[in-house]
């Protein structure tokens, strides 16, 4: 348990009536940051710990709900390419639309694990792809735009991108993705 003190501090706030706007304004900017980012657990935990800190500073001036929710991640088609893509950016949206909406730090918390768990469910489908050819350097941060991986998809399978040029943008996301699992473990 943290002191009233400490509670100001981490609301800041100096009003003890402004402590659920500071905390809700918290949330809400944390909430944008996963959905607007690439998730990378390192971040994610870091944020695990602000908004664990947030949870006991509202909890000196206020009593808190716990969103009940479910979000089922559903396994992603790893025999056709294009259905793959489909079907993480599809989960993806419907997630971040979840993340929106939850309103407790355990419910934001639980959500961009699921979050983690889905890159890395797609991720995992790319490492079919051999990337030792391609030369271009890849941000880990920077995602594609779903419309651009959707237009660059010429060939119907992961294995088949491999005869694909080692500049194509789908050997870039293979790289990125494959930079992305190493990074995550």
């Amino acid at each position: 348990m943290i002191s009233e003190e400490e509670a100001f501090q981490i609301l800041n706030i100096e009003d003890q009536d402004d402590a659920l706007d500071a905390f809700e304004d918290a949330l809400f900017e944390i909430k944008q940051f996963y959905i607007t980012r690439t998730p990378v657990r390192k971040l994610w935990e870091a944020k695990y710990r602000k908004l664990r800190r947030l949870e006991e500073a509202i909890a000196v001036f206020e009593e808190i709900s716990v969103d009940q929710f479910s979000f089922e991640v559903k396994k992603i088609d790893d025999q056709n390419l294009r259905s793959s893509v489909n079907s993480y950016y599809q989960q993806r949206g419907e997630l971040n639309r979840a993340i929106s909406l939850v309103n407790s730090v355990e419910g934001l918390i639980q959500l961009s694990q699921i979050q983690l768990d889905l890159v890395k469910s797609y991720a995992s489908l790319w490492t079919k792809v051999d990337v030792s050819d391609v030369t271009t350097e890849v941000l880990l941060s920077k995602e594609p735009d779903p419309m651009d991986v959707l237009k660059a998809i010429e060939v119907e399978s992961f294995e088949e991108i491999n005869g694909l040029s080692s500049d194509h943008p789908l050997k870039n996301e293979a790289k990125r993705l494959q930079l992305w699992l190493e990074y995550s473990e």
